[in-house]
């Protein structure tokens, strides 16, 4: 089956990728990257610039093949030696339903999209290229925290829990598709924002993979209902950065990448 990978130039997505190419190893896969981090713009929140930073500079290390000094575990790769990994040499796709993006699309013609951490919304033409469809690993507990960062907004309320959900992109709204699976981690107050997480990929991309599974052999993917619509967040402002802080948490101290490796890989 041809399935496109979406991500981002984050660890996160990289984490993310790495698990989903190891796991699907024997279908025709390529990735695309909708960029870089975006947290620069006019009025940026300075917390989020040093977040995007701290994730560069890992991604950067990735590129190197060295973290700390010292070489890459079997099982993580640098986007670009992931791509390679798939056969293929690793794509962007900045605006998916421009008529550029939109010819590329029909270009690749995925079978399925598989999409983690992609910071574009697919509108309808777009979504209509996949005969399979469009699966999304939402870094959130839906429906209550939809949007960006929905594993700040959780931690900032206090939730026990944090988590992914696997939904359907069936339309242009965000994080509002049929709902496919939720995996549910305690959250860990000790530790840093982007701890929290990397730890949320090792279930996901296994719910993912596993519906992928099921796509393969035919079988319509079941959905499970939705409670309420939840609730939107955008990127946090600066007063919930400070609020965040305040409460003695930390958005990354820029070791998450070595530890997420001594403890996982």
């Amino acid at each position: 089956m041809r399935i496109l990978l979406l991500g981002h130039r984050e660890i996160s997505s990289n984490i993310a990728l790495n698990l989903l190419v190891r796991s699907l190893a024997g279908h025709d896969l390529r990735i695309a990257l909708s960029g870089a981090g975006d947290n620069h713009g006019p009025g940026a929140v300075p917390d989020l610039i040093e977040l995007d930073k701290v994730e560069q500079a890992m991604c950067d290390a990735l590129d190197s093949g060295s973290v700390a000094g010292s070489p890459l575990p079997p099982g993580l790769l640098g986007f670009e030696a992931l791509a390679a990994k798939t056969g293929q040499s690793l794509e962007f796709l900045t605006d998916p339903n421009s008529d550029v993006g939109l010819g590329t699309l029909g270009d690749w013609a995925p079978d399925l999209v598989l999409s983690v951490r992609y910071r574009k919304i697919l509108h309808q033409k777009a979504i209509s290229i996949p005969t399979k469809g469009i699966l999304n690993l939402h870094s959130g507990l839906l429906p209550d925290f939809r949007g960006v960062m929905g594993t700040f907004h959780s931690m900032l309320a206090g939730s026990g829990k944090i988590g992914s959900t696997l939904h359907l992109i069936t339309d242009s709204g965000i994080d509002t598709g049929p709902i496919i699976a939720t995996s549910p981690v305690e959250a860990d107050y000790g530790t840093t924002y982007l701890d929290n997480v990397l730890r949320l990929y090792s279930t996901g991309c296994a719910r993912m993979v596993s519906a992928v599974d099921e796509v393969v052999a035919g079988r319509q993917l079941i959905t499970i209902n939705k409670t309420g619509e939840g609730a939107y967040f955008t990127a946090p402002t600066l007063d919930q950065c400070m609020k965040f802080r305040e409460a003695g948490l930390t958005l990354c101290d820029g070791r998450e990448l070595e530890r997420y490796i001594s403890q996982v890989l």
